[in-house]
C-alpha cells in the first residue's frame, strides 16, 4: 500500500543513519523522503481518492485489542503534502547549518517525522496517541541536542508544556478505552462517546483541549513558544514552526471538532474570544519586536489563532456548512509552508538587529523575502488570502465582533513584518551575512511562489477534497 511509503521509510533511515553515520547520504535520503511524501499525498489532495490500510487486532489485556488502522484523505493528506514539501526546502536552504550537525541529526529528526506522519495518518485512538508522543520524544532531543535549549531553560519549558497537555490527553484516551473497553477509530469516536454521560464527556473533551491547545499553540496556552524556537538551531526552528503546531491544530479538527461538537458549542464564546485574544494579544507583540525573529514567532501565533477560530465557528456555525473547517485546513497548510519560508529565509540575514540595506547586497533574498511577506500578510492572489478570507467570512457569520477583533490582529501583525522587511533592506547597507542565495536556491523558492500563486487563484483545487472528507464530521456530537 501507498501508506507505507509514509510510515516505513523513517524507520529504515534510522538504522541506516545508526550503520552509516554519513551526513551526506543522510542529506540525500531526507530529500527523497520529502520527495516520497508529495508524490503520495498530492494525488490525494488534489482528488477525492483516499487509501486504508489495516492490520490485525494487537491483545494486549485479556479483554483489550488496539487495532492499527491508517488511511489517507482530504483531511490529513495536506499536512502530508506540507511535510513532503518543507522538508526539501529547509533541508536545501539551510544545507551549511546540517553539515555543521553530523549524522546524529538525522536519527531525531526521523523519529520527529515518524511522529508526526504517523498521527496525520493514525485512525486508532491509541496509535494516534503513540505517534503523538513519539514526536514530542524526537523533537525533545533536537531542542537539547542541537541548540541551546538546555541552557537556556528553553527545553525544560517545553518539556513541562508538553508533558502536562500529554498526560492530560492521556486521561481521556484513558478513560474513554475503559469505558467502551477497546481501542476506538478516530472515524467511530463519535459514535462511541454517545454512551458516556454529559459531565464526563466533559472531563474527556477538556483532556483533549488542553492537549492540543498547549501543542498548536493557544493564547494562555503558548508560554513555550518564543523561548524554544529561540533555544533551537536553525532547521529545528524551521521544522518546529511549520509542522509540529500543526499536530494541535489537527486535533481540534479531527478529534474536538469531529466527536465534541456539543461541548464546543457549549463553550463557543469563551473559545471565541481565545482565539481573537491570541491574534490580538501576538499582533500587538509583533508591533512591539525590534527583531525579526520575533516579528515572524508572534505573527504565527496570530495565524493560529486564526486557524482556530475556524475550528471553532465551523463546530458553531451551520452544520451544514463546512467552509470554515475547510478554511482552516487549508491555513494549516498555508501557514506550514510560509514559515518554513520565512525561517529558512531569516537565517541568510546573519545578526539581525543592526542590519539595514540589505537590498543591494543580497538581491536575490530581497526578492524572495518580498514574496513570502507578502503571502504572510495574505496578498490577494495568494493562498493565504483565499484560506484567510474563508475563515473570517464564515467567522463573521458566527460572531461578527470576535471576528473584528480577529481581523484587527491580522492587520497589526502585517504592518509589523512589513516594518521589519524595509528595515532590514532597504536604507544604507550595513552588516548581515556575507552572501545572496544561490540560483538553485532561489529557484526552489520561484517554485513554492507559482505554487502560492497557483492556489491562490484556484482555491477550489485544494479545497474540493477537504470538504469532501470533511463531511464524515458533520456526525460529530
Amino acid at each position: 500500500m501507498l501508506l507505507n511509503f509514509i510510515l516505513i521509510p523513517p524507520v529504515l533511515f534510522i538504522f541506516i543513519h545508526l550503520l552509516s553515520g554519513s551526513k551526506k547520504i543522510g542529506f540525500y535520503l531526507q530529500m527523497i523522503y520529502g520527495l516520497m511524501l508529495v508524490a503520495v499525498s498530492a494525488p490525494v489532495v488534489f482528488s477525492t481518492m483516499s487509501y486504508s490500510l489495516s492490520f490485525s487486532a494487537i491483545q494486549v489485556f485479556h479483554s483489550f485489542r488496539i487495532v492499527p488502522a491508517y488511511y489517507l484523505d482530504g483531511k490529513n493528506a495536506p499536512l502530508i503534502l506540507m511535510i513532503g514539501m518543507i522538508i526539501p526546502l529547509i533541508f536545501f536552504i539551510m544545507k551549511n547549518h546540517l553539515s555543521d550537525k553530523g549524522s546524529l541529526f538525522y536519527i531525531p529528526f526521523n523519529v520527529f517525522v515518524l511522529g508526526l506522519a504517523g498521527a496525520f495518518v493514525s485512525d486508532s485512538l491509541i496509535i494516534f496517541y503513540f505517534f503523538y508522543e513519539l514526536s514530542l520524544i524526537g523533537a525533545y532531543f533536537l531542542i537539547g541536542l542541537f541548540g541551546t535549549g538546555e541552557k537556556s531553560g528553553a527545553l525544560t519549558r517545553f518539556f513541562l508544556f508538553t508533558l502536562t497537555g500529554s498526560l492530560a490527553m492521556l486521561f481521556s484516551i484513558a478513560g474513554i478505552s475503559a469505558i467502551t473497553g477497546s481501542d476506538v477509530p478516530l472515524s467511530h469516536l463519535s459514535s462511541s462517546l454517545q454512551a458516556i454521560p454529559p459531565s464526563l464527556r466533559l472531563i474527556i473533551f477538556s483532556g483533549f483541549f488542553l492537549a492540543f491547545a498547549v501543542k498548536m499553540p493557544l493564547f494562555l496556552f503558548h508560554g513555550w513558544m518564543r523561548q524554544t524556537y529561540a533555544g533551537s538551531s536553525p532547521p529545528v526552528r524551521a521544522i518546529l514552526s511549520a509542522a509540529m503546531s500543526k499536530l494541535g491544530a489537527y486535533g481540534f479538527l479531527i478529534i474536538l471538532a469531529g466527536s465534541f461538537a456539543k461541548e464546543m458549542q457549549m463553550l463557543s464564546l469563551p473559545l471565541f474570544i481565545l482565539a481573537a485574544a491570541g491574534a490580538l494579544y501576538g499582533a500587538l507583540l509583533c508591533l512591539g519586536a525590534d527583531d525579526i525573529f520575533d516579528v515572524i514567532v508572534y505573527s504565527s501565533l496570530v495565524h493560529l489563532s486564526v486557524i482556530a477560530l475556524g475550528i471553532f465557528s465551523g463546530v458553531s456555525g451551520n452544520k451544514n456548512d463546512l467552509s470554515a473547517l475547510g478554511g482552516s485546513l487549508f491555513q494549516m497548510f498555508n501557514h506550514g509552508l510560509i514559515m518554513a519560508m520565512l525561517f529558512a529565509l531569516e537565517d541568510k540575514i546573519g545578526p539581525r538587529l543592526a542590519v539595514t540595506g540589505l537590498r543591494g547586497k543580497k538581491g536575490r533574498l530581497y526578492a524572495v523575502f518580498l514574496i513570502a511577506i507578502f503571502s504572510s500578510i495574505s496578498l490577494p492572489g495568494m493562498s493565504n488570502f483565499a484560506g484567510e478570507l474563508i475563515v473570517l467570512y464564515s467567522s463573521f457569520k458566527v460572531n461578527p465582533y470576535i471576528t473584528l477583533i480577529a481581523g484587527a490582529g491580522l492587520l497589526i501583525a502585517a504592518a509589523a513584518l512589513v516594518r521589519s522587511f524595509h528595515k532590514l533592506f532597504l536604507g544604507k547597507p550595513s552588516g548581515g551575512k556575507e552572501g545572496d542565495l544561490t540560483i538553485p536556491e532561489t529557484g526552489l523558492t520561484l517554485v513554492m511562489t507559482a505554487f502560492w500563486i497557483l492556489l491562490g487563484i484556484f482555491p477550489d483545487v485544494f479545497l474540493r477534497s477537504a470538504l469532501t472528507a470533511l463531511q464524515s464530521l458533520r456526525g460529530g456530537s
